[in-house]
């Protein structure tokens, strides 16, 4: 993929999130998973737990890994750090952060994942990023999206994060059915690939 795009995807547990991720990655051929948190969801994918791994990973023409750090901190967005780094120098990959939370908060954000959202485009890293609840993502997260896309939510904080057109339609979204809370559908087509999928909203 040369188009180098960002693509948002929040929304409680169990609507859809992660079953619209994992379509999306199984289109392309160059993409790095990160997973904090061990979700099963990804247990198809070869897994890397250390930058050394990563580093002989990403030198690949092809490849489709899963990065599980064998160590579990309270500081998350800091012991990343050297990995967000390390992506910035890949050209054309597609980079999934699952629960992006863990690496920033609504005021503060990895320095070294803030650069890939911002300056990413130099070497065309794409991020698709999920999040369950709106009101733990950074803004530049949300404002550096071609496209952020909200399955249900119910809980007033996460709600008052949108426009106050979405907020009843949110709330009472079925199963894998989601509306376009930022940006524009049509930007994030290529990297959709033949993945069907088209927004209520």
């Amino acid at each position: 993929m040369k188009q180098r795009i960002i693509f948002g995807i929040m929304g409680m547990t169990g609507y859809g999130k992660t079953y619209l991720t994992r379509k999306i990655i199984s289109q392309h051929k160059r993409y790095l998973v990160i997973d904090p948190k061990l979700d099963d969801h990804y247990d198809s994918l070869f897994p890397l737990y250390n930058l050394k791994d990563v580093a002989n990973a990403l030198i690949q023409k092809e490849f489709q890994f899963v990065y599980r750090s064998e160590k579990f901190t309270s500081n998350m967005a800091t012991f990343y750090e050297p990995l967000f780094r390390m992506m910035y120098l890949v050209p054309d990959v597609l980079m999934v952060v699952d629960e992006i939370p863990f690496f920033m908060s609504p005021h503060y954000i990895s320095p070294a994942l803030q650069a890939l959202f911002l300056r990413g485009s130099k070497t065309g890293v794409s991020i698709l990023w999920n999040a369950q609840r709106p009101v733990h993502v950074h803004g530049d997260a949300l404002s550096q999206s071609e496209c952020v896309i909200s399955f249900r939510q119910t809980h007033w904080n996460d709600l008052s994060r949108f426009d106050p057109q979405y907020r009843n339609r949110l709330r009472t979204l079925e199963w894998k059915k989601f509306g376009v809370i930022e940006g524009e559908w049509h930007a994030i087509l290529p990297l959709l690939g033949k993945v069907k999928a088209s927004p209520d909203f």
